[in-house]
C-alpha cells in the first residue's frame, strides 16, 4: 500500500518534493472531453465551454515517472533540462545520501 508521508504528498511539484529513490507514474486520458472556444469579433471576447467525458487512469505503460518523462522529451513534448532536474530528485536505490549531502552543502553544512 502506498501512502503519503509528512512533507512528501503523493502529488506535488517536483521542486517542492524531497529526494526519493523511485516515483511511480500515473497518466490520465480523456478522449471524450470537449473544449469548445468561440471568438465574438463584435465584442472582441472569447467564450469557452468544457464538457467532461470519462477520465481514465493508467500506469504510464509500466514506466516510472522519470522514464515516462524521458519519453516525452524524446518526442518533443518536454525539455531535456527538466528531465535532468528530475534525475536529481528521483535518485535511485542508494542515491539519497549523496543527494542529501549535496543539498546540505549548498546551505553551508558539510559532513565531517
Amino acid at each position: 500500500k502506498v501512502e503519503q508521508v509528512p512533507g512528501a504528498p503523493l502529488c506535488g511539484c517536483m521542486d517542492r518534493m524531497p529526494v526519493v529513490t523511485n516515483a511511480a507514474c500515473t497518466d490520465v486520458t480523456d478522449p471524450t472531453s470537449v473544449v469548445d472556444v468561440h471568438f465574438d469579433s463584435a465584442l472582441g471576447v472569447f467564450d469557452a465551454s468544457f464538457t467532461l467525458g470519462e477520465i481514465k487512469y493508467g500506469n504510464c505503460d509500466g514506466l516510472n515517472l522519470v522514464e515516462h518523462y524521458e519519453t516525452l522529451v524524446s518526442v518533443g513534448k518536454a525539455r531535456a533540462l527538466d528531465a535532468d532536474y528530475m534525475h536529481k530528485r528521483v535518485v535511485g536505490e542508494g542515491g539519497c545520501g549523496v543527494a542529501i549531502n549535496d543539498f546540505l552543502s549548498t546551505k553551508g553544512l558539510v559532513m565531517v
